[in-house]
């Protein structure tokens, strides 16, 4: 029989498929590079909370030596001189876990400290906690309390000292895990029941990526229809479970006499008729045609651990946009483009070189206004002498958003109006693939390589030139995306498929 880990405990609680595939089918796991940054993140978060227990002792063995790790921490607890212990392996039923931090209390007594890279409590982060106190205490650990350790996000760092103290918070959960200790050996004795048996049969849902994505999605995807029902634009578990218990696996098999939003309906419609919608609303949302117009993309970093003075953990931080201004109908597009190449904080020379070349009048669209415009409104507070340009460039912003979400639909973005999903489908000419930097997160990861001192040359100039051409590509979706649905205002005015 395996054992469990309290990563695996974890994931058992949120779906017995994926306890099962973690345990007999890694392979089939797929990571994203959001996936490895958020690990990545998380050990470094980690390895900073352990500077504020002094004098504390790390059992320093990788996964591959989880054994001499329960020697090695043995050792360690019956050093009464030790105040804490990092990363500390206990075992007691099957169960295996890795304390990010064991704190002394007094004596024989510790405190278990979970570090958490999030800004707050989470109901997730109880059971978490929860199940090494229960093998803490089952190995012959007095355990009397847990605290969890997670980022302050109210803390602005100086550019000088990054206090540990402020930027870490500490919450007491010992009740919440208290109150866990009864159910768990019920728990504990189901996963391992699950794991002694075949494969469990369990469909696709929400527990696919909440409160966690699961890396055995395109596993458990495969063999269903193109316009599976999973897709049908905000399916909720109540309307997702009523068509299952139907035998409706496709969206367009979804019966007239099953309740659906108006945008549901519009979604099952298109898909059965194989054309968009169009509503005359349309026209409205993309607002009145005039010219000169831009078109702005920002791209950004936000650390958990703030880089710059001023800044909060998580702060959204531009590092780079572009700017295209076309100055009448068909007309050339004239490029601006603006990357910050060092390492010191790049809003200032930003927020300077967008003015110029956002001078002109004009609106300026963005796709999903609310990022743009919390961008520029913390380069103006960030920046107060230029904060009256910045603030209009703000109020000139019109949001492409909208439209796509409302009163235009197309069957093969699948209910998703991100703007990775809007390209194909309006514009299947035009394409991400085949580029080093994809997406805002790659270009965020990018960025942070670029401008480290040890990058070399030639990588950096690679990196450079991918990122300058990822946001370039971005505004220039921007631009076709507005023609096309101008394109479309044009040839039908009143609400019809075509």
């Amino acid at each position: 029989m395996p054992t469990l880990s309290k990563t695996r405990f974890i994931e058992g609680l949120q779906c017995v498929k994926r306890l099962y595939l973690s345990t007999y089918r890694k392979d089939l796991a797929q990571y994203g590079e959001d996936d490895l940054a958020s690990f990545d993140a998380g050990i470094k978060i980690g390895d900073l909370a352990t500077r504020l227990f002094p004098g504390g002792v790390r059992v320093d063995v990788d996964q591959s030596q989880l054994g001499l790790g329960l020697e090695k921490t043995r050792d360690i607890l019956s050093d009464d001189s030790v105040p804490a212990i990092f990363e500390a392996v206990l075992e007691n039923g099957g169960v295996l876990v890795r304390a990010d931090i064991l704190e002394r209390v007094s004596g024989k007594e510790w405190k278990i400290v979970e570090v958490k890279a999030s800004t707050g409590v989470k109901d997730q982060h109880y059971p978490d906690a929860a199940i090494q106190v229960h093998v803490a205490r089952g190995a012959g650990l007095a355990v009397r309390s847990a605290d969890l350790m997670h980022i302050n996000n109210r803390y602005v760092y100086d550019g000088r000292n990054l206090d540990l103290s402020s930027l870490f918070a500490r919450s007491s959960v010992t009740d919440e895990v208290e109150s866990w200790q009864e159910r768990l050996p019920a728990m504990l004795a189901g996963q391992f029941d699950v794991l002694a048996g075949p494969e469990p049969a369990v469909e696709p849902g929400s527990q696919c990526s909440s409160p966690y994505g699961c890396p055995f999605w395109n596993h458990c995807t495969e063999g269903k229809p193109r316009r599976w029902i999973y897709y049908l634009p905000r399916l909720g578990e109540e309307l997702q479970a009523d068509l299952r218990s139907r035998g409706v696996e496709s969206i367009e098999a979804i019966p007239d006499d099953v309740p659906l939003t108006d945008l549901q309906r519009r979604a099952r419609d298109c898909v059965r008729s194989g054309d968009p919608y169009v509503a005359p609303a349309l026209k409205r949302e993309i607002g009145i045609e005039r010219y000169p117009v831009h078109y702005l993309d920002f791209e950004t970093i936000n650390p958990a651990i703030p880089r710059f003075a001023g800044t909060r953990p998580y702060q959204q931080v531009p590092f780079q946009w572009s700017v295209l201004t076309v100055r009448a109908k068909g007309g050339t597009a004239e490029e601006h483009a603006y990357l910050h190449q060092d390492s010191q904080d790049p809003r200032r020379g930003l927020a300077e070189k967008l003015l110029e070349a956002l001078r002109e009048p004009g609106p300026v669209y963005v796709y999903n206004r609310g990022f743009e415009a919390g961008v520029l409104r913390g380069l103006a507070d960030h920046l107060p002498d230029l904060a009256p340009g910045l603030l209009d460039i703000e109020a000139r912003l019109v949001d492409l958003l909208p439209p796509i979400r409302s009163p235009y639909y197309h069957a093969d973005l699948d209910g998703s109006f991100s703007l990775k999903a809007v390209v194909p489908t309006l514009l299947p000419e035009m394409s991400y693939a085949g580029l080093d930097v994809g997406d805002g997160l790659q270009a965020g990861i990018a960025y942070l390589k670029m401008i480290t001192p040890d990058c070399p040359p030639d990588e950096r100039d690679r990196l450079r030139r991918a990122l300058l051409t990822y946001c370039g590509r971005d505004t220039m979706a921007l631009r076709m995306v507005h023609e096309k649905l101008l394109a479309v205002c044009d040839t039908r005015m009143r609400a019809t498929s075509f």
